[in-house]
């Protein structure tokens, strides 16, 4: 029987740990076994945490403290429990530079790899890009969608199997300046940033992407992101 790959989930914190179905469902019908990972106040203990993983998958949520990439919070912005937020930016620059792990950032969790690695965030988009479409999904259960335009030497050609994709778009926040090393890969008409990337992957699953492919998991092509991501996880553990 294969052995299959063990997917680390973060999760959010209200009044307990709690992660959305649609994200462990995605993993675990891609062949993933997830496991959800609370956030730690000792971020030591990360590497710990970690063992037996050998995929991360960094859930959508609210909005890091902007003084992790040396600005100040806006009115607009919903905060992480500061315990939450800087577990995220720990845990996805131990992934990047301490690991083999195959790791898919979310929305918050795109954003989390950029700033971790020394990007920046537009904190607001009406107010910081007031020409861009709208990026928020303001009538749920109502999906936003809009189109993305791929990078044609990044994954997401070889993943979805085209050029661009309707996508749902659900977030107040966008990546500004990317971290050194990495690229976008993915942009909006408006040219907000939908995808980023490593320039230099050296064969490793790490993508970093704005929208929701859990919540459109049961519509093709989008579920063939988790498959490829944990097809990637199942690499790293052979």
């Amino acid at each position: 029987m294969k052995r299959k790959a063990k997917i680390g989930i973060t999760s959010m914190l209200e009044d307990c740990y709690s992660v959305k179905s649609d994200y462990v469902r995605s993993v675990e019908e891609s062949g993933g076994v997830p496991v959800v990972l609370p956030a730690l106040s000792n971020i030591e203990d990360i590497p710990q945490q970690c063992e037996g993983l050998s995929g991360i998958l960094l859930i959508g949520g609210p909005d890091l403290d902007a003084k992790t990439y040396g600005q100040e919070n806006v009115p607009e912005m919903k905060l992480l429990p500061e315990v939450v937020g800087q577990y995220y930016l720990s845990l996805a620059r131990y992934v990047c530079e301490q690991t083999n792990f195959a790791l898919l950032g979310i929305c918050l969790g795109a954003q989390a790899i950029n700033v971790s690695l020394g990007g920046t965030l537009i904190r607001h988009l009406p107010a910081e890009r007031p020409e861009a479409m709208e990026h928020r999904r303001l009538w749920p259960p109502a999906e936003n969608m809009h189109l993305a335009q791929f990078a044609s030497d990044s994954l997401l050609p070889t993943i979805f199997g085209c050029d661009s994709l309707l996508v749902n778009s659900s977030h107040h926040q966008a990546i500004n300046i990317i971290a050194p090393g990495w690229k976008a890969v993915a942009h909006a008409s408006d040219g907000i940033v939908e995808a980023i990337a490593p320039q230099f992957s050296n064969g490793r699953f790490l993508l970093g992407i704005q929208w929701h492919p859990e919540r459109l998991f049961k519509q093709e092509p989008h579920c063939r992101i988790f498959q490829a991501f944990v097809d990637a996880a199942e690499r790293v553990q052979a």
